[in-house]
């Protein structure tokens, strides 16, 4: 839970599973879930460089820092 009262799920993934069916179905769920829970969830599928970026900057973008 973060500082604001936010819930921040946070699942590592190694490169290899970042483009397959399981991953894109736990990213279509954590959407409609963030989604209906009204800006208290976040889901961050991550990768230790996904979009060129590190993991914590990864963090730090999902949670808007």
């Amino acid at each position: 839970m973060l500082n604001d009262g936010r819930i921040l799920v946070v699942e590592y993934k190694g490169e290899y599973l970042a483009d397959t069916p399981d991953t894109k179905e736990k990213a279509n769920i954590g959407e409609i879930w963030a989604k209906l829970s009204k800006g208290k969830a976040l889901l961050l599928l991550a990768t230790l460089k996904k979009g060129g970026k590190t993991l914590e900057e990864q963090i730090k973008e999902s949670i808007h820092v």
